[in-house]
């Protein structure tokens, strides 16, 4: 008898909005094709007040309206109108759910049940975003639910060199949370074997609706007392410290240039 692993994981992305959520409409259209010829859509969540553009290349967030300061719909994420900006652009995981594996693999090895497996190197020697054909580089399939749409994926065994056959479902829901419209993003997987897997979304905020303005201006808060250091190659180093007395210090609300000096980035 095959023994199961079930995984769940729920992200709520608030959308700062004062008016009520109205009824949802979801549409699809046509979105080219990927480099193998696969047919990729787009997807449209839509009220009164916010928009949500989502497309089965990579199962990815490509857009996030919502009223400015003027009621204007802005987008508050990092996103492209075009396919082909995906397909070869400087960031591929940009709105994308990353898997199976979210963040680096030291060596691009880990060991399980007495076996090491080996995923493929594609960042200063280690495994990044499940190596060098992560889950943002697949086409996924796609339905509508209400307010909402559900996008799954089966990465088979020994893809990228992980073990067990995978299955796995993202659902997009565009509904209130406290209060507030907001884009809920759920995660589900389903393995016929033991192995590992980390899935999340990879937008890139920016609440100027211009990719060119810094976001160091922008006022952030994280309701976190602890972090993970990471060594010289990106890897957490297995402590879990606090954030008191550090730049990752977000508790309480302030400008992000008072804990990350614009000099500290590209």
């Amino acid at each position: 008898m095959q023994t199961r692993w079930n995984f769940l994981a729920s992200l709520a992305l608030l959308i700062a909005s004062a008016s009520a959520l109205h009824a949802v409409t979801v549409t699809s259209q046509p979105w080219g094709t990927d480099s193998s010829g696969n047919e990729v859509e787009l997807y449209t969540l839509k009220d009164a007040n916010a928009e949500v553009q989502l497309t089965t290349y990579g199962a990815r967030v490509v857009s996030i309206r919502v009223p400015d300061r003027t009621g204007t719909l802005s987008n508050v994420v990092l996103g492209s109108d075009s396919l082909k900006d995906y397909l070869g652009g400087r960031t591929p995981f940009m709105g994308a759910t990353v898997g199976r594996f979210a963040n680096r693999i030291a060596g691009g090895e880990f060991h399980l049940d007495g076996k090491t497996y080996a995923i493929p190197k594609n960042n200063a020697g280690n495994a990044l975003h499940g190596g060098t054909i992560g889950f943002d580089r697949k086409v996924w399939s796609a339905k509508s639910i209400k307010n909402g749409v559900v996008m799954t994926l089966l990465s088979p065994d020994g893809d990228m060199g992980f073990p067990g056959s995978l299955s796995v479902s993202v659902t997009f829901l565009l509904q209130r949370q406290h209060g507030s419209p907001a884009l809920v993003i759920t995660y589900a997987a389903t393995t016929d074997r033991a192995t590992v897997v980390n899935l999340t979304n990879h937008s890139y905020f920016n609440l100027a609706n211009d990719p060119s303005t810094p976001v160091f201006d922008d006022i952030a808060q994280i309701n976190s007392e602890k972090y993970t250091p990471l060594d010289a190659r990106g890897i957490p180093t297995g402590t879990i410290e606090p954030v008191e007395g550090t730049p990752f210090d977000f508790r309480e609300a302030h400008l992000i240039v008072k804990s990350i000096p614009a000099c500290c980035y590209d």
